[in-house]
């Protein structure tokens, strides 16, 4: 969100937690009279009515609290002797938990220091690798390309060779 979003965003949440209060207090009166009277209501002042329903709202939800309150006052009490009676068996485990992760700790946090580190020279590794990888295969086909080649020169000559050989044989033969 832009700055502009952001201003106007909270301006409005401002004003509408301003209003919130100023809306619960109204007490829904009319600026105009009904203009005709068919009936007497039952209650003839509903806001008086509803005014009395927020007064004992709070009241009326202390009193769950309260039900749950009262049974758990001598639980709280037994749970803080408990928590008092087991205080040095418990400071006790904290300090040799310490010792014991401390070691794992350290390596941890070695291991996230390093770990840029880690993740360069793997990458440099695995680059070395790669590229070293084409280069060998490179020479490696050259060479075989070479090599397939000085055997064909070998083979041709060889070939040329049986041919004059048997050719001086034959006209050694006929004379």
């Amino acid at each position: 969100m832009s700055s502009r979003e952001t201003v106007i965003l909270v301006g409005a949440l401002a004003t509408a937690a301003a209003l919130f209060p100023a809306y619960l207090s109204f007490s829904g009166k009319e600026v105009h009279p009904p203009l005709v009277q068919t009936a007497t209501p039952v209650s003839t002042n509903p806001s008086a009515n509803r005014n009395a329903l927020r007064a004992i709202a709070p009241y009326l939800l202390a009193i769950p609290r309260a039900l749950i309150a009262i049974p758990l006052r001598p639980l709280g009490a037994l749970a803080s002797s408990i928590a008092l009676a087991a205080a040095p068996i418990v400071i006790v485990l904290d300090k040799l938990f310490s010792l014991i992760a401390l070691p794992f700790r350290a390596v941890l946090a070695a291991v996230r220091a390093l770990y840029p580190l880690y993740v360069f020279c793997g990458t440099a590794i695995l680059t070395g690798i790669f590229l070293g990888g084409l280069v060998v295969g490179w020479v490696k086909f050259i060479l075989l390309v070479q090599e397939v080649r000085r055997n064909r020169a070998e083979l041709e000559e060889h070939n040329q060779s049986k041919k004059r050989s048997d050719y001086v044989r034959r006209r050694e033969e006929y004379y």
